[in-house]
């Protein structure tokens, strides 16, 4: 049980026959818990019990702490999690929550189990955030992930980042060819006049999909072609579009982005309503004083409620972080480790 929560401890044994057990079961039992449950399960559980203010307040951090750990160790055995539950509680004397408490907490440990890991504390330490990285136009992740690699090791060890390859190879020649070697992709295309896009319902439809399969994602990180569709993805969220399979966004970090009505282009369907009202969504702009989309840039910030801003003196590209730039990155990301 090295992954034992909330730095709560195993009760204490009071017989060599007992002191193989954990609320009834057996230790090679709860060895075999996933980590996984154990870190997304601690915080949740405690929530599915906020309103039970009897045991809140008389049950001690340390039963409930093992109450929470028997739900992770045997979700399905209810008469048996009762009778440990109760059996935990008789020395504060009170009785054990109803079982339909007991069922209704432990299917909503199950619902969580698999879409909020990233960002609960294990041992008293922040977990990093859990970002998903879409890169620029006919670029790739691999060569996001490259130029996100020169940020400072201070913010790069506080995030958990992966980068996804767009599901379209790229139609024409890449601007990055002189520095970075192919594969290169592109998550949609627009017709000569700008007026269409093609493709983009099929690369949400994709990112979806790829959250799904491998998330939860606390957060987006898109440069270019790929902060376009992050800047969207909240208002898309809102509105019920895409990205209804996957938690809530909690935040998005944008580099050289804009939003779809504010460039000389028309927009996608699916993101005709993006900004249709204030996205309330936490977010972080990255802006080139000499970026071609500066302008465009500066637009987008009063689409977001109480954007955070870091300006650099280049051009259309990824910065390296200056040490001002730091603070104001750490301390956003800071806002998302205890999430």
């Amino acid at each position: 049980m090295g992954a034992f929560c909330c730095g709560s401890r195993k009760p204490t044994p009071r017989s060599r026959k007992e002191s193989n057990d954990f609320f009834g079961f057996r230790k090679e039992e709860t060895n075999r818990v996933p980590s996984c449950w154990i870190l997304s399960g601690t915080m949740r559980v405690l929530d599915s019990f906020r309103d039970n203010a009897r045991v809140l307040q008389m049950v001690s951090e340390t039963k409930m702490a093992q109450y929470k750990m028997a739900l992770l160790v045997n979700h399905h055995g209810w008469s048996k999690l009762a009778d440990s539950f109760a059996h935990q509680v008789n020395s504060v004397k009170i009785p054990p929550p109803p079982m339909h408490t007991i069922v209704a907490a432990a299917e909503k440990l199950k619902k969580f189990t698999k879409i909020n890991r990233g960002t609960i504390m294990e041992n008293g330490i922040p977990k990093k955030p859990r970002i998903l990285c879409l890169h620029g136009f006919r670029t790739s992740g691999e060569i996001l992930k490259k130029q996100i690699g020169r940020w400072p090791e201070s913010i790069l060890r506080k995030l958990d980042l992966d980068f996804l390859d767009a599901p379209f190879p790229a139609l024409g020649k890449s601007d990055v060819e002189a520095f970075f070697d192919p594969p290169y992709y592109e998550w949609y295309q627009r017709n000569e006049d700008c007026t269409q896009y093609i493709n983009f319902e099929q690369s949400i439809a994709y990112i979806e999909d790829y959250m799904v399969t491998h998330g939860p994602f606390d957060g987006l990180l898109g440069f270019s072609q790929g902060a376009f569709i992050a800047a969207a993805s909240p208002g898309m969220q809102a509105e019920g579009v895409a990205f209804t399979k996957v938690p809530k966004i909690k935040f998005v970090i944008l580099i050289a982005g804009a939003k779809f009505l504010g460039f000389k282009f028309g927009q996608p369907k699916l993101a005709v309503n993006a900004f249709s009202s204030p996205v309330q969504c936490p977010s972080l702009h990255i802006i080139g004083e000499n970026d071609f989309l500066k302008e465009q840039g500066m637009a987008l910030l009063e689409s977001f409620v109480d954007p955070v801003v870091i300006y650099h003196s280049k051009g259309h590209t990824i910065p390296r972080i200056d040490e001002r730039g730091q603070e104001t990155m750490l301390s956003f990301i800071q806002k998302f480790q205890m999430i």
